[in-house]
């Protein structure tokens, strides 16, 4: 049987001091998404939040190995009410080659019950995926309440098997209608699409990103918090260069007699390119670059063995319909972990009766 321990990182140096093993655990967890590193999680953190935040990780080992973890920031929800919340890019972590999940999970609420919370609140995370639909399965066993709600769906395109069945999938009209946008408006001549990987490259390239993403829409609307807005671009440089440095960074580019015209930021871990970031140059519309670019990507992509999907992170929208996607629900789950907590949460449920206004996008159980 395993010697099981409980550690606490009470700021967030100390937890980039566990970086490599933070690293290591992630690699055995199936979560697939660079960013949930300790240097890219502590980035956010000192980019975004005031140098007095709280910060806490809690990370449970098996005979010395980091086995599961979890980062927390400290916040207040209504005034009172104290809760660890997940920050940027910040889940759940638990070692999938592990037979001994229950008692892992036992040793993680054992450690989350020590902090100074009432709950914690758990927003933007894949709960029917591992390790989440897990932890709330044993949570739910052990006789605990909770609350969870659907908040929006991701897409992710699957480009796996042979290229004419996946092409075959996809909307044959929209695809036409790009194809020939493309053959109309582009040349050998006048167009180039590049992939930039090496980190020097990437972050000289970012600069002239940012001023792609401030030219659209998007900047005009702060669309579903996608932008990025000017002040972010310091913390995107510094992921890209310590994803770049791992050879994870993947910057597509679209240039349109040497201009760029649309670019996607993102990552590639396994078999997983994931699409982070994705703008094009609004006085240029009308050549679709923003369509384009997302076609070329995909034709590049059945030609590369080694990627099977193409995540795309935020909220699904209809353009990505066009790639027949799967869809993976992404919500907030709030588990009560003191009396004051498994309070709150009954009065809410009374609240939400009394309404008459329960949505079936949210378990009370």
């Amino acid at each position: 049987m395993a010697n099981y321990s409980i550690k606490i990182l009470d700021s967030i140096d100390k937890f980039v001091g566990e970086a490599e093993s933070w690293r290591s655990l992630w690699s055995r967890s199936g979560v697939v998404l660079p960013t949930v590193q300790a240097e890219c999680i502590a980035s956010w953190m000192r980019h975004h939040l005031s140098s007095d935040a709280v910060f806490r990780a809690i990370v449970v080992e098996a005979d010395g190995t980091a086995v599961a973890g979890i980062p927390l920031c400290m916040e207040r929800r209504a005034k009172v009410l104290r809760t660890g919340v997940l920050p940027y890019s910040g889940t759940l972590l638990c070692d999938t080659s592990r037979d001994d999940t229950e008692k892992i999970f036992s040793q993680l609420v054992k450690g989350l019950k020590q902090l100074p919370i009432d709950f914690l609140w758990c927003g933007e995370i894949r709960y029917e995926d591992f390790p989440w639909k897990n932890f709330c399965e044993y949570w739910k066993s052990s006789g605990h309440s909770s609350r969870t709600t659907s908040q929006h769906h991701t897409a992710v395109i699957p480009l796996y098997g042979n290229p004419e069945s996946v092409v075959a999938s996809w909307d044959k009209k929209k695809l036409a209608d790009i194809i020939r946008r493309f053959r109309k408006r582009y040349t050998p001549e006048n167009h180039e699409f590049r992939v930039v990987s090496d980190p020097d490259e990437v972050v000289a390239v970012l600069p002239d990103c940012f001023v792609v993403e401030h030219s659209g829409w998007k900047a005009q609307t702060d669309y579903c918090g996608s932008i990025i807005k000017r002040g972010q671009e310091e913390y995107y440089l510094t992921q890209a260069k310590i994803l770049a440095d791992q050879n994870l960074v993947r910057l597509y580019t679209l240039f349109f007699e040497g201009q760029l015209i649309a670019f996607q930021y993102g990552y590639v871990v396994e078999n997983t390119v994931f699409s982070v970031k994705i703008s094009y140059e609004h006085a240029m519309r009308e050549f679709a670059p923003g369509m384009v670019l997302r076609w070329l990507i995909y034709q590049s992509l059945l030609d590369d063995p080694t990627v099977d999907y193409v995540d795309c992170v935020g909220i699904a929208g209809t353009h990505q319909k066009i790639w027949n996607p799967q869809l993976h629900t992404v919500g907030e789950v709030v588990f009560p972990l003191t009396m004051q907590g498994k309070i709150a949460l009954s009065l809410h449920k009374i609240y939400v009766k009394m309404r008459g206004v329960s949505s079936p996008k949210t378990d009370e159980s």
